[in-house]
């Protein structure tokens, strides 16, 4: 198991549970397909229990795609159908992240649904043995929840430098 793994691992599974359908999760479906056909770069924000993060696993299938990554490769199932309908690969990054470690991590959350879908779709796929790199990603959106973590090294919460000069009279 590599070091990546053992982060993720340590992460507690979510689950789901009576989630109801609202009209904020409809908006929410209607901007995060709005930002996946037009490839553009949403950010969906809000006070604090509306919904945000609950929506956001519903739309990308986050707890069918938990149990699917923990099992993987332990026994031979398929991909659940609605993760490789959702295309979506949902991240919550650390607090204070490395932007090195932010890097790492998505590239690995995206890679291992691109390839599974890819698996789901082409049964002789074999990723050990396909050395081209020009095939498509299958993912096609990527949901970062709690995006406020993301920031540059020496900033603060508002986003801007801790360091820069403040101006006061001379």
């Amino acid at each position: 198991m590599s070091e990546l793994d053992a982060i993720i691992d340590q992460r507690p599974p979510r689950r789901l549970v009576n989630f109801q359908v609202t009209r904020q999760h409809r908006r929410f479906c209607e901007f995060a397909d709005a930002v996946r056909r037009h490839r553009y770069i949403g950010a969906c924000f809000g006070a604090p229990g509306i919904g945000k993060t609950l929506s956001a696993r519903a739309y990308a299938a986050a707890d069918d795609f938990d149990r699917w990554q923990h099992a993987r490769y332990s026994r031979d199932v398929a991909l659940p159908a609605s993760v490789a309908a959702a295309c979506t690969a949902l991240y919550t990054p650390h607090v204070g992240i490395t932007a090195r470690r932010l890097l790492m991590e998505i590239s690995y959350q995206v890679d291992i649904l691109s390839t599974d879908i890819q698996r789901l779709t082409q049964p002789d796929y074999d990723p050990e043995l396909d050395w081209d790199l020009d095939w498509p990603s299958n993912s096609q959106l990527l949901i970062i929840d709690e995006a406020d973590r993301v920031k540059a090294n020496g900033s603060n919460r508002s986003g801007t430098s801790s360091t820069a000069p403040t101006s006061g009279s001379s």
